[in-house]
């Protein structure tokens, strides 16, 4: 589900509510803080009517409400399923007051057969605006993700379109959907809101990579990755990684401009680490980073005269996700520019803020950066957890 402030400023929460006693089984239900003098909001109260019970899509597929107010309008995606083409669409509907709704139908109108990716049903619609570098909203992103798909690997996929709220409709730029992240079915899980500067940011679910038996034994599977802010930059998606991520920044390992390769290597080796930035800019027109640990490697590479992002394992295997042109990534004349996030499973890289790789990582031993390419600048950090110690959330 989603949250918003309302029309007086009131947290609301909207959420799927699901019932196996009756069908369809989804659908969508409104909670509202107890107290509100609570700065934490712990407990909440859910209001006894069912806001918006399934009236369109695939019967019993629907659900994730994405809710926002625009102007004096609230308005809602609901994810589901149309069989008519096939495919996974959102419902969208509206409200004066958030309670009362009405159906305006599928907001996208695409081609099945050109994206069967997309799946049968989408989860976790998201819309949101895009900003340039004048902070005008010159586009919007349509996010989703994929479910009931022939593929065994769910992904989180875009449309950028043009969004009119007074006719109730979305319009798409392009006809074939695409990804944000390469890492292969890591990034998924979108929900997203825009913040009172007016950054359009979005949360993931980090899919966990191991076998069944280790996840029971550690008590817990997948994670949330790093909030990232998305905008448009000459024209172009642009995604990096909240501003506010750079105050964890807690100690400087090394800061090179210039060196060789060799001499940069050789130091990056005395710093290994579970929770490191590695900011790296080549002059070479192609570079990569590599983590190594003492059971394995992963190389992140971007070749600039292809135009191909991705990654692959010590015996060079491709692990990545990579569908064909619609997943190369132009940086034009700019310098190759990796923003590398180690944590402790997680390795999250950003080429030039154009499209990111989102890997899972479960080493035995300590881990080293390395590269490959012409450096220009090499900077390392030791980054501190977002978590103060006092806190019990971790």
């Amino acid at each position: 589900g989603s949250s918003l402030a309302d029309k007086e400023g009131l947290p609301r929460l909207y959420f799927t509510a699901g019932d196996n006693r009756r069908f369809p089984n989804q659908a969508v239900a409104l909670a509202l803080p107890e107290d509100l003098e609570d700065a934490v909001l712990s407990r909440w109260r859910t209001v006894p009517e069912l806001v918006q019970t399934q009236d369109t899509g695939w019967m019993g597929e629907f659900r994730d409400p994405f809710v926002w107010l625009e102007a004096d309008t609230y308005f809602m995606l609901v994810g589901s399923g149309d069989k008519d083409n096939g495919g996974g669409n959102a419902v969208l509907y509206s409200s004066p007051d958030g309670i009362a709704w009405e159906n305006h139908g599928f907001l996208l109108s695409y081609d099945y057969e050109h994206n069967q990716e997309l799946g049968h049903v989408w989860e976790l619609p998201v819309l949101l605006p895009l900003r340039d570098e004048a902070g005008t909203v010159v586009c919007h992103i349509l996010l989703l993700c994929a479910c009931q798909i022939e593929a065994d690997v769910v992904e989180t996929y875009y449309f950028l379109g043009s969004w009119n709220p007074e006719q109730k409709t979305f319009t798409k730029h392009h006809d074939k959907a695409r990804l944000l992240d390469l890492g292969k079915g890591t990034f998924t899980g979108p929900s997203g809101f825009v913040t009172p500067d007016g950054r359009s940011v979005v949360f993931t679910i980090a899919q966990g990579k191991r076998q069944f038996w280790e996840e029971v034994h550690a008590g817990w599977a997948h994670n949330g990755g790093l909030p990232v802010e998305l905008s448009i930059r000459a024209g172009q998606l642009h995604i990096q990684t909240i501003r506010e991520v750079r105050s964890l920044e807690k100690h400087m390992h090394m800061d090179c401009r210039g060196g060789s390769t060799e001499e940069i290597n050789h130091r990056l080796r005395r710093f290994p680490g579970e929770m490191l930035f590695l900011d790296y800019t080549a002059r070479s027109h192609t570079a990569s980073v590599i983590l190594q640990w003492e059971e394995g490697s992963l190389e992140v590479y971007y070749e600039k005269p292809s135009g191909h992002f991705g990654v692959r394992d010590e015996q060079g295997t491709e692990i990545g996700q990579f569908r064909g042109i619609e997943d190369l990534v132009d940086i034009g004349t700019e310098p190759i520019h990796f923003s590398c996030y180690l944590d402790h499973s997680m390795l999250e890289v950003y080429l030039n803020s154009r499209k990111s790789i989102t890997l899972r990582n479960y080493p035995q031993s300590s881990r080293t950066f390395q590269i490959t390419g012409t450096p220009e600048s090499v900077t390392l950090w030791v980054m501190d957890t977002a978590y103060p110690e006092e806190s019990p959330a971790q």
